[in-house]
């Protein structure tokens, strides 16, 4: 237990608001977000609409991680051999 204490160094950084980063640096996340909402946001655009489309594009990405997830739980994968 102790030894997993001290591991924790490595493996507690990859993860995020229980999300994943695969390694990514706190600025290469900070980096990603700011893309993400840029993409919603316009000096043209109302505060609503920029909520309307942001909460379109998270209705998008659920769907998608959604769809994932079905997929990977219920297909399996081919096996091949040489």
């Amino acid at each position: 237990l102790s030894l997993m204490y001290d591991m924790r160094q490595k493996w507690v950084p990859a993860y995020l608001n229980h999300i994943f980063c695969a390694g990514m640096s706190s600025s290469q996340r900070a980096e990603s977000s700011h893309a993400f909402y840029k993409s919603y946001a316009s000096k043209k655009n109302t505060l609503m609409d920029f909520v309307i489309r942001f909460n379109g594009a998270l209705r998008h990405q659920r769907h998608n991680e959604l769809v994932a997830d079905h997929v990977d739980i219920n297909e399996h994968p081919k096996i091949k051999s040489n």
